[in-house]
Order: C-alpha cells, then sequence, then structure tokens
C-alpha cells in the first residue's frame, strides 16, 4: 500500500500560533487561498482530523497572520461537504482549556460548536478533564457528543455514558465513563473508533500537587491492556479501524505494535504542536497528528479496496490562516458568545480581585520591577523603553487581559509560586503585570550573581517566542532591542 502525501506550507507566518484569543481591531483581508496538491485519485471518503483545541475558538491573535478559529473550521468543513466523497470528522481531544474559572465558559462554548459542526467522533484528553469529569459528562449527555473513550473508568454509575449495541456492552465489562468505541458508515465501509489516552498525560493542576486528581469519579486504566481487550471486538465489526490516541508519538507507536489491527492512529498531546505532514508508518499503521489550538486540521484522502479496506491513503494538512474565509453563520455564534463571555470575565474578575488568594500568592519570591530598579538604574531605564515594560497594556487594549490563554506571556511569574496569578489583587504589596525583569531572570529572591542569573534571561526568550507563537523571531536580531 502507497501513502501519497503533502503539506501546504503557505506564507512564513503561516505557522503563527499563539495564545490571545482576542480579534484585531482591523481584521486581515484574507489572502488567495494557497491550493494544495490533490491526490492522484478521486478518494472515496474524506477524514477530517484534528486535536488540542484547547478551547481556542478565535484565531489566537499573536501575529498579523494567526491561524486557527471554529468560524474557519466551520468554512474548511463545509466546502470539503460540498465535494463528492462523503467527509467523516473526528478529533483525539483536548478541546477544552485550561483548568482555571475564566476557561470554563469558553470550554463549554466549544463543546456546544463541535455539535453544531458534526462531529463524528469524539477522544478525550487530559484537559477535557480540567473542570471534572461530570462537566464533561453532562456537556456530553446534554448535546449527544459521540465521545469515546475505552480506558477512562468511571467510579460512580452516575458518571457513567454506555452508548448503545456492544459498544454498550463493553462500556459495562470495562466500567469506562464513555461507550470505549463507535462505528460510522459512509461510502458503503465502515469506520471504527476506539478512544484511549495515556495516563503520562494527566498533569495534576499546581493547586492540586499534593492531592489525587479526581481519585473519587475516574481512574485510567493502561491502555495498551484495554486495547487489547477491545481492538479484536471493534476489528469484527468495521473495515477501517481508527484509534483517537490520546498520548506521545512513541507511547502510540509502541501501542501499534503491541495491538495488532490498526489502521489509523489520530494523535493528541503534542505540546510543541506539530502538525505531521508525512504520517508516520508503524506496524502497519499510519499515525496522523494535526494539533495545537486549531491552527492546522488534518485531510486524510481515503481510497477504499472492493474490500472496503483502507487500500491507500492521501494527507494534506491545512494551515488555518487569513487565506481561510470564516464561514458567516459560525462567525455570528462566536460574536455573540464573545459579548456573553466579557460579561462573565468581568463578574469573575472581580470577584477574585477582592476576595484576593487565601494561600498568600506573592509569597516574598517575586520582589516586582522596583526592587531591580534601586542597584540597576541603567538597565531599568532600557527595559522601560521596551514593549516588554508595556505588554499588559497590549492586552488591555484588546480587552483580553483577563483571558488565562494570554496573559502568560505578558506578565510576570504566570502559574509560579508567587508569581502573576491571574488577577491583579488589591492590596498586594507587589504587582507583577508586564514581563518584569524576573519574568526572564527568575524571582528577585533567588537573584545569584554567578552568572546563571542572565543565563537564565537568554533561555527564558523561546517560553514565549515559539516559532508558533512569534514565528518572525530571531535571537541574534532581537535581542539587541532589549540588550542591557
Amino acid at each position: 500500500m502507497r501513502l501519497w502525501t503533502s503539506i501546504a506550507i503557505g506564507f512564513a507566518v503561516a505557522l503563527g500560533m499563539g495564545a490571545a484569543q482576542a480579534p484585531p481591531s482591523d481584521p486581515p483581508q484574507p489572502n488567495p487561498a494557497l491550493p494544495l496538491p490533490n491526490a492522484p485519485w478521486q478518494p472515496h471518503v474524506r477524514l477530517v482530523y484534528e486535536s488540542d483545541t484547547r478551547a481556542y475558538y478565535r484565531p489566537c491573535g499573536c501575529n498579523a497572520n494567526s491561524a486557527g478559529g471554529l468560524a474557519r473550521r466551520a468554512a474548511l468543513l463545509k466546502d470539503l461537504r460540498a465535494q463528492s466523497a462523503p467527509v467523516v470528522v473526528c478529533t483525539a481531544g483536548d478541546f477544552y482549556g485550561t483548568a482555571d474559572i475564566f476557561n470554563e465558559a469558553k470550554s463549554r462554548f466549544v463543546a456546544r460548536m463541535m455539535d453544531q459542526l458534526g462531529y463524528d467522533a469524539i477522544g478525550v484528553g487530559e484537559m477535557d478533564l480540567n473542570f471534572g469529569l461530570a462537566t464533561l459528562v453532562a456537556d456530553v449527555r446534554s448535546l449527544g457528543l459521540p465521545v469515546v473513550c475505552a480506558n477512562l473508568r468511571a467510579k460512580t454509575d452516575s458518571l457513567r455514558i454506555r452508548g448503545e449495541g456492544p459498544a454498550a456492552a463493553a462500556a459495562d465489562r470495562l466500567g469506562s465513563a464513555f461507550p470505549p468505541y463507535r462505528v460510522v458508515s459512509t461510502a458503503g465501509s465502515r469506520f471504527g473508533f476506539v478512544g484511549l489516552i495515556s495516563p503520562a498525560t494527566k498533569v495534576k493542576p499546581a493547586a492540586q500537587k499534593d492531592e489525587p486528581v479526581e481519585a473519587i469519579t475516574y481512574s485510567l486504566d493502561d491502555p495498551v491492556a484495554v486495547a487489547k481487550s477491545v481492538i479484536p471486538e471493534l476489528r469484527a465489526a468495521c473495515d477501517v479501524l481508527v484509534v483517537l490516541a490520546h498520548m506521545g508519538e512513541e507511547e502510540a507507536v509502541a501501542l501499534v505494535a503491541a495491538v495488532p489491527g490498526i489502521d489509523l492512529v489520530v494523535l493528541g498531546h503534542d505540546p510543541a504542536g506539530r502538525p505531521l505532514g508525512q504520517p508516520r508508518t508503524a506496524g502497519g499503521a499510519r499515525i496522523l497528528r494535526a494539533t495545537s489550538q486549531g491552527q492546522n486540521i488534518g485531510e486524510l484522502n481515503v481510497k477504499l479496496g472492493d474490500d472496503h479496506r483502507l487500500a491507500d491513503a492521501f494527507n494534506r494538512i491545512h494551515i488555518m490562516d487569513a487565506s481561510h474565509r470564516d464561514d458567516p453563520e459560525m462567525a455570528k455564534r462566536v460574536e455573540g458568545f464573545d459579548e456573553e463571555n466579557r460579561k462573565l470575565q468581568k463578574e469573575l474578575f472581580a470577584r477574585q480581585q477582592l476576595q484576593g488568594d487565601e494561600q498568600d500568592p506573592f509569597g516574598g519570591r517575586y520582589l516586582g520591577v522596583g526592587a531591580c530598579q534601586s542597584c540597576h538604574v541603567e538597565e531599568f531605564d532600557v527595559y522601560a523603553h521596551t514593549r516588554h515594560a508595556r505588554a499588559y497594556a497590549t492586552l488591555a487594549s484588546q480587552f483580553v487581559h483577563r483571558d488565562t490563554n494570554c496573559v502568560g506571556c505578558h506578565v510576570t511569574g504566570y502559574g509560579e509560586a508567587g508569581g502573576f496569578q491571574g488577577v491583579r489583587v488589591r492590596g498586594a504589596d507587589v504587582d507583577l503585570i508586564d514581563v518584569q525583569c524576573e519574568a526572564c531572570h527568575g524571582p528577585g529572591a533567588d537573584h545569584a550573581r554567578d552568572g546563571s542569573y542572565r543565563d537564565t534571561a537568554i533561555a527564558s526568550c523561546v517560553k514565549c517566542h515559539t516559532p508558533n507563537d512569534d514565528p518572525d523571531f530571531d535571537f541574534a536580531t532581537d535581542w539587541p532591542k532589549i540588550a542591557h
């Protein structure tokens, strides 16, 4: 079997992926779409796949050609569905966002829009459990989302969705929170989807590091052991078997080697946000990946044999930059949610600002830029004239200074003990907005004079100035702009 593949790289900033979700004040006009090569044969089915949307319902906004957004995704799906071959849409999970009160509403909005977009199979990632299994189950029940996950075991029956037919019996046998698999019939072929999540992906939030995460409501069983139990059953009921695998690439390779019968693996959980233009072949299976906040969407053109099984495949990656149009209906839904979300964010922000943080968030480690200025007068003068010193204002000007998807690269010590905690707390001795000295050099309480403090600053640049968030960043060129 041959595997035809291509990837559209597009413009130099096509992979410009970032954290902010603010619409630009003057939306860029779509550039002429860069044509993608077509398969050398007419596909029988188009498998559209993605993962790791992470509640980014808009283009990120970190650069002029930011990619992503549900409105563009909706337009792409409409265009593909208008062609002759039927479309099957799936995700390997992480459609919810980070675990904080500012992201829950956005996460559940994305879930509602996935229902509108007509997903056929949805895997589960660790971020989909960020607001508790009960929240995810409530969304799946109310929306009828086709979620599958074989090794997420629910510890209470009230948090179980059994499904129908053989999948329900398998769910009972496994004790899984969701049906372990489902079969989608199209073009005379049966596509079987099974969901698996690696326990290695489930990182506990910082505030819960000393507590078991959801230990009362769920557990994650070994994905290989569960796959050995489920995949032979699904293989007998389908023609093309797809694993929605929320795990690392090498773990997926090991899974394929240990469990025969897998045709395709759609990967999730790639922190670097790297799509696979050339799918990896392992154990007779093709491993696919299109990740990173909805900024790239995969399309596998499938050719079926006379036996209705996978005979050939041609892969394409759609970089969802400004060359893609918005779907007007989805754009209206997004605008409506924007207005609703701004009101909610103001309420949540005011509540946290008044309450402060019972755990003394500052804790003395971060001292603030004033402490640095007292000794480093010349260096402070250079800093004060850089964009780092106004980083928080750039968010406020777009009304996203409360958006925890954005704020981390515009404040000091975000997510760290004693660092910025998501809101400016009234009465605090230290204000950690903007990219202050300690954002690059580390907490002032850890100040060292052996040269390591300078090395820390150099290494810190790439934490925010990544190829995804800032594709034009070049250390050799940009460092002189702030050298001190």
